[in-house]
């Protein structure tokens, strides 16, 4: 999600080296998606002049996820970002994972953030004080594009009152099908078309 007052990009639940934890567990999982998620990044900052980089909890994957490759891959993403300002609320996933690397150069939150009444975190079920508006993730929500022939789940951005929940950034995450309340708001996104409530 594109914050333009702030020349911010949020996303969430990236799960970097996830398949290198996967591949440490003894499951045959191909290398690569971490290298290709920091590229979309990278390709997201350039396009749209982003200065500041919001991550939403869940960077890591787990304690595995710590390699060499994914460290000089991260390093290389900095070097190719300077200037770029990078701030981590840690989820649930990067408490277990252990401490980010200094040399990431992330500002870390262990709670949640609070900036002109929106309230940043990693858990998108915490209840907003009057006035507040709640931006997460955790749920890596999705939903249903449908033809007359064929369907398809994608991520989507599920809106609720006084609460946005953002679909998982990373490539090699699962997903979870919403459950629309009355009111609520899905936002199925593809590299042609926004799909307002596509599951209805």
């Amino acid at each position: 999600m594109l914050w333009r007052a702030q020349s911010a990009l949020l996303v969430a639940d990236v799960h970097l080296g996830k398949a290198a934890s996967f591949r440490a567990a003894g499951l045959a999982l191909p290398s690569g998606h971490s290298r290709d998620d920091l590229a979309r990044l990278s390709e997201l900052i350039a396009c749209h002049a982003v200065e500041h980089l919001v991550v939403l909890g869940d960077l890591v994957h787990n304690r595995a996820s710590y390699t060499d490759a994914l460290n000089d891959a991260v390093i290389a993403f900095n070097r190719a970002h300077p200037l770029l300002k990078k701030t981590l609320i840690e989820g649930n996933h990067d408490n277990s994972a252990g401490q980010c690397p200094s040399r990431w150069e992330f500002s870390i939150h262990k709670k949640d953030l609070s900036i002109n009444r929106l309230v940043f975190s990693h858990d998108p079920l915490i209840e907003a004080r009057e006035g507040e508006v709640v931006i997460g993730g955790h749920l890596h929500p999705t939903a249903r594009l449908r033809s007359l022939r064929e369907s398809v789940t994608l991520p989507c951005f599920w809106q609720q009152a006084r609460r946005l929940i953002l679909p998982s950034f990373g490539s090699l995450t699962g997903g979870y099908p919403v459950r629309p309340a009355p009111g609520d708001v899905t936002y199925l996104v593809t590299p042609q078309q926004i799909f307002r409530n596509a599951h209805w």
